[in-house]
C-alpha cells in the first residue's frame, strides 16, 4: 500500500493506544506536523490567456515533504502528480471561452493542504 495523506497520524496514534494497553513506556514520537505545505501556480499567471496546449506549472515545499500536488480547472480535478516537477499540458479546446480558475493543491504526508488558485481567461481560438 502506498504512503497517503494522514497516515502519520493514525500511525502515531496506533503507537500510543498499543503502549498504554500493554504498559510500555511511550517513545519519544515526533512532534505532529500541522504546517501545510506552501504550493503556488508559477504558470500561467493571473490573468493570462490561454492556449490550446496550455502548459500548468506548480512548485511546492513542506517543512518535511510534499506527497502530492493536484490540479484543477474550475474546481474539477484534472490531475494529480506525485513527482515534481508539478507540470501538466492541458487541452483548453473543450473549455468554454470567458475566465476560467485553475487551482493547485498540495499535499504532505500528514494531510495538510496548501492551495494557490489564479483567474485565467479563454478567447476564441
Amino acid at each position: 500500500r502506498s504512503w497517503e495523506p494522514g497516515m502519520t497520524n493514525t500511525l502515531i496514534s496506533a503507537m500510543e493506544t498499543f503502549n498504554t494497553t500493554f504498559g510500555h513506556p511511550s517513545p519519544a514520537l515526533p512532534a505532529q506536523d500541522k504546517t501545510k505545505p506552501n504550493v503556488i501556480l508559477t504558470f500561467p499567471y493571473d490573468n493570462a490567456n490561454l492556449v490550446k496546449n496550455q502548459r500548468l506549472r506548480a512548485v511546492a515545499s513542506d517543512g518535511v515533504c510534499v506527497v502530492k500536488v493536484e490540479f484543477y480547472i474550475d474546481e474539477r480535478l484534472i490531475l494529480a502528480d506525485t513527482t515534481a516537477p508539478y507540470e501538466h499540458f492541458l487541452d483548453t479546446t473543450s473549455l468554454t471561452t470567458g475566465v476560467h480558475t485553475i487551482m493547485v493543491k498540495g499535499y504532505d504526508a500528514a494531510g495538510n493542504v496548501g492551495v494557490w488558485s489564479t483567474k485565467v481567461n479563454k478567447t476564441a481560438f
